[in-house]
């Protein structure tokens, strides 16, 4: 749960980032030497920048954990928001068909969102 809420803000910031015409590599070693700094950066090289979203954990798996995070949340009672927002991307990416890709493809699913076009897309 904590992996996906941190990985999906990463790509929520830098596609704003990309948006604002900055570049995506440079970003990462911006966050990279600050406080911002964490293991999803490492998203960015292996599969961001490449388009490689082969799985290393998949959607499918991902959104079965979100599933039972909450019902455990739920069953003591803890209120949670942030882990319900990054489920909703990752059920985005379900209906999009990519279950069995990375959970990184859903930076492809922000991109559109923020009218981003790629051209290998």
């Amino acid at each position: 749960m904590m992996s996906t809420v941190n990985a999906c803000t990463m790509m929520e910031g830098f596609i704003v980032g990309l948006k604002a015409g900055l570049d995506l590599k440079t970003m990462a070693e911006i966050v990279k030497a600050s406080s911002g700094n964490s293991n999803a950066l490492a998203r960015v090289d292996r599969a961001l920048i490449p388009r490689n979203f082969e799985p290393g954990f998949k959607v499918a798996l991902m959104n079965k954990d979100l599933d039972t995070f909450h019902a455990i949340a739920k069953e003591v009672h803890v209120p949670v928001t942030f882990s319900n927002l990054a489920q909703h991307y990752q059920q985005a990416a379900l209906a999009a068909g990519y279950a069995e890709k990375d959970t990184s493809v859903i930076f492809t699913l922000i991109e559109r969102l923020a009218g981003i076009t790629r051209p290998e897309q």
